[in-house]
Parts: C-alpha cells; structure tokens; sequence
C-alpha cells in the first residue's frame, strides 16, 4: 500500500546551521508523489484547468493507481488534499498553483482569463501564470518580437494613457484625426536614444526600416486626402495585430457636417474609431517584466538576432 512521505518533515538546516540534505531529498520525494504528479498531468497541454471540487478529486482519482487511492495517505478530499498541497508549497514553492474563485477579490480576479472559471466552477489549477491576462508589458513584448510596425505598439502604449483609459473606464472613441493625434503622441521611434535601430547586410545603416518609419509618422499627420484613405487600411490591418494581446479596434461611419468654402453647411459622413483595452494586470505573466529601456533592448536583440540580422545604434529619428 502507498504510503506518503508528506509528514515526515524534516529540519531544515541541521544544528551548525547548514543545509540539512535530508530536507532536500523530502521536498524531491514530495514533487514526486503520485497526487502531485496527477495535478502536473492535469495542467500539462493547457496550462489551466478549472472545476468543482469533487471534479478536482476525480481527475486527480483518475491519474493514479488503486493502491494509491485506496491508501489512508491518499488526499481523498478536497481539504486534505489543500492541506498536503500548502505543505508542499511552503517547502518548495513550484510553478503549480490551485486557487479558490471563492476566496479572490474582485479586482484580483480580472487579472484573469480562464474559459468557465467562475462560482460554478471555483477551482483553478494553472502551470506558472498561464492563467493570468497579458500585463501591459507581456504585450509590448509581444508586440515587439512578432511584429515590425510601429503602430501597433503606438495603439498599445495610448491605452495606458490614464487620462483616456481609467481603471474604470477601459474605451476611448473619436474621429480619425483624433486617433491619429493620440497614436502620434505615443509613437515609438526604433533608432532614437530609446530604442535601437535594426539592420540587415543588406541594409547596413537601416536606411530602409527608417524611411518606412518615417513614412508612417508622416502619415498620422493627415495632411491631404490620400492620408486618411491609407491611415483607414493600415489601421484595419492594425485591429488585427493588437487583437492578439487583448485590444479591440472598430470603426463605423457616423454622419457629420461640413462647411465649404463659402461657410454653408452640407451633410457628409466619417469615421469613428472604438479603442476597448483590457485593464492591464499589475502581474506580468513572465514574458518579459520591465518598462525600462533595457527590456527594449533586449527585445530587439532578441527579435533581430532570430532573424540572422545585426544591431547598431541609429543617430536618431
């Protein structure tokens, strides 16, 4: 019959003060028990999982041998089966964690996207953060490893003007020059001091990325009509982009009046744009954690080295 090792504690450091190896080989032994192995199985091609109670004990049942179950050391319950997990957890913290729907306030719970977690189904078990949303930080990265243009990032970073974008409120909407004045003041310029201007050997001094750069900032300045026609289509290929890490982007025509030259007034219409983010979580999913221009960097180094490319610093933009 099984037996579990889970009282068997051991001291952690011996009467010298050392590190007792005893205490390692317990904590070893523990990651290695039949329910705790269950819970891993449980999570390990989705990341998350989430149930009641009894359907928690049942998968946990089904991933076990008999002799196991039918142990008296056998976590059959949910209660002795949190009280085994927190021992575990306190002598070794892992990237397994169980929470309870029930016992989480409501703004820790936002932080979350978990497909039927909720009061019918309390129990989450999740592998690392994979339950948490995106932090604004994860989509940044996100943003910056898959994708090229600026302005997906520029939609990114105006959601976190908190003028615009409370804790409250999460949805901005306006007319297309107003959307193109908030994306211009939230620009990135790769090839400023802030971040670094990518290059190919064919390009060596980035010429390319940055005439493209600057094609795009010029756009947002809307100075004749074919800007707004070639703002709309990037904007729509934009929506698709920053879909990805939570954000919606919709437009509509809206009707609207114009004075000509002469100051009469005629019926017309134009576009208004619907910006809806996510309120970001504090926590970062561990993608990558920092505002600071040294995570930037490293993405770039990051996104520019896989494609066999090189960095230098550019002189500005």
């Amino acid at each position: 019959m099984w037996k579990s090792m889970i009282r068997d504690y051991p001291e952690e450091q011996d009467e010298q003060g050392n590190t007792n190896p005893l205490h390692d080989e317990w904590v070893e032994t523990l990651l290695e028990e039949p329910w705790f192995v269950a819970l891993q199985d449980l999570v390990k091609w989705t990341g998350t999982w989430a149930g009641s109670e009894e359907e928690l004990m049942k998968e946990i049942k089904l991933r076990v041998n008999r002799e196991v179950w039918e142990s008296e050391d056998f976590p059959a319950d949910p209660k002795k089966l949190m009280e085994y997990y927190g021992i575990l957890f306190c002598a070794s913290p892992s990237s397994l964690n169980i929470l309870d729907y029930r016992e989480l306030k409501k703004e820790d719970v936002e932080d979350f996207d978990v497909p039927g977690w909720g009061p019918a189904a309390p129990i989450l078990v999740e592998r690392g953060r994979t339950g948490l949303r995106l932090s604004h930080e994860d989509a940044r990265y996100t943003l910056l490893c898959k994708y090229r243009s600026p302005l997906p990032l520029a939609v990114l970073e105006f959601t976190s003007d908190r003028y615009k974008f409370n804790k409250k409120r999460r949805i901005w909407s306006g007319s297309t020059r107003e959307l193109a004045e908030a994306l211009s003041r939230n620009y990135y310029w790769p090839g400023s001091s802030y971040l670094p201007l990518p290059t190919t050997p064919e390009d060596p001094e980035g010429r390319e990325t940055k005439r493209n750069l600057e094609e795009t900032w010029e756009l947002l300045g809307l100075s004749c009509p074919s800007d707004f026609r070639r703002f709309h289509e990037r904007m729509r290929t934009c929506a698709y982009i920053v879909k990805e890490v939570g954000i919606k982007v919709s437009w509509k025509k809206e009707p609207w009046m114009v004075k000509n030259s002469a100051g009469e007034k005629r019926p017309t219409k134009r576009t208004r744009w619907t910006i809806e983010a996510p309120r970001w979580p504090w926590v970062s999913k561990g993608i990558r954690g920092s505002n600071s221009r040294e995570m930037l960097l490293l993405v770039h180094l990051h996104m520019w080295a896989e494609a066999g490319c090189r960095l230098r610093w550019g002189s500005g933009g």
